[in-house]
């Protein structure tokens, strides 16, 4: 009877890999191929305009009025990348994306983990997970996909430790993705208040706001907005999970002024942190600043404490765009009154 039991089981345990064989071998090497291909050509001729040409894996501009290669896309695939992620029955795919960014492997290099969803094998939506980039923190690695996760390993860029001798072994976190209300999330993200938070930075009533939702190297949600008034263009962000941050970043055609008069300095950051306090969702904080630096004068480039727990760090410069000069000026709060100006990575992402 034992031995008519094992053969049983043994045949059954055949009959379901030959199943899932079977299933998996609906998307083999050849199809996996014709879509990096798609892929690739839609990725490059997004770039495509009057000024730009498409060679290639690569697309061309000019620097200094010379031909140039911007960048290159590599794609890769792993039979391991094939699963059902979003539950309609049907086999997805990963694909991963580097940008050798200009002459390749330069500081703009970097990679995503495209999610390709399909039905009868089209494209129907992609979502995009961050891989990494020559100075991000650390990089991920797929590992799998079963039972609708992601299942991937992130490890320590050590490259950012210049301390060769020092080094250790790298930092290393297990981490699962699942697709959730149309997009994926990192599962331990869950446990955030942050992810059922209302994130919007302007107010609704605040016109011509540009939105977006996208996640940051911590798998965070991050909202972006952006709003061009009266020739300025505002950025902002909030994002978080154990430290909240928010930040705003006012560019404003170059002032002079601001590079030396501390009171003028003073004056015009009051003006836009005033523009930010009446317009955002955020008056609190911005009163609460405001109030602050009104009694004890301007510190830029220094973390100041706020009565309520939250921080707030100023800075006043001046860039080139597209040959003209311009004066950012950013404002940044963050939930806790430390003095580092970038919480730890790997503490914060230990969820």
């Amino acid at each position: 009877m034992n031995k008519i039991r094992l053969l049983a089981a043994l045949t059954l345990s055949l009959i379901t890999q030959c199943a899932l064989s079977q299933n998996k071998s609906q998307i083999d090497t050849l199809f996996l191929k014709e879509i990096a291909k798609q892929v690739k050509n839609d990725i490059l001729n997004s770039y495509r305009n009057d000024s730009i040409t498409i060679e290639g894996d690569c697309y061309y501009g000019k620097i200094g009025g010379e031909k140039a290669s911007l960048s290159c896309f590599e794609i890769a695939w792993n039979l391991k990348w094939i699963g059902d992620i979003n539950r309609d029955g049907e086999d997805d795919i990963i694909l991963r994306v580097e940008d050798d960014g200009l002459g390749g492997g330069g500081n703009a290099y970097g990679y995503d983990y495209y999610v390709i969803y399909l039905k009868d094998k089209k494209i129907i939506n992609i979502d995009t997970i961050f891989g990494g980039g020559k100075f991000s923190h650390a990089f991920l690695e797929v590992d799998s996909v079963s039972n609708h996760t992601i299942f991937a390993t992130l490890t320590e860029n050590q490259i950012l430790d210049v301390d060769v001798d020092s080094r250790t072994q790298p930092k290393e976190i297990k981490l699962q993705f699942i697709r959730n209300n149309n997009k994926v999330v990192e599962k331990s993200y869950f446990t955030c208040p942050f992810q059922t938070m209302d994130k919007r930075i302007f107010k609704p009533e605040v016109a011509g706001v540009k939105r977006g939702l996208r996640s940051n190297d911590l798998f965070e949600e991050e909202q972006n907005e952006r709003l061009n008034l009266n020739n300025k263009d505002i950025f902002a962000t909030f994002s978080g999970c154990k430290t909240l941050e928010l930040f705003f970043a006012v560019d404003r055609p170059f002032d002079s002024k601001l590079k030396d008069d501390s009171v003028y300095k003073e004056n015009e950051l009051l003006k836009e942190s005033t523009f930010l306090e009446d317009n955002t969702r955020f008056d609190d904080l911005f009163a609460l600043m405001n109030l602050d630096i009104k009694k004890k004068g301007l510190f830029l480039q220094k973390t100041v404490p706020m009565s309520n727990g939250w921080s707030y760090y100023t800075v006043i410069s001046s860039y080139s765009e597209e040959n003209k000069e311009v004066t950012r000026i950013c404002i940044r709060f963050i939930n806790k009154n430390t003095d580092k100006i970038i919480p730890d990575f790997w503490e914060e992402i230990k969820r």
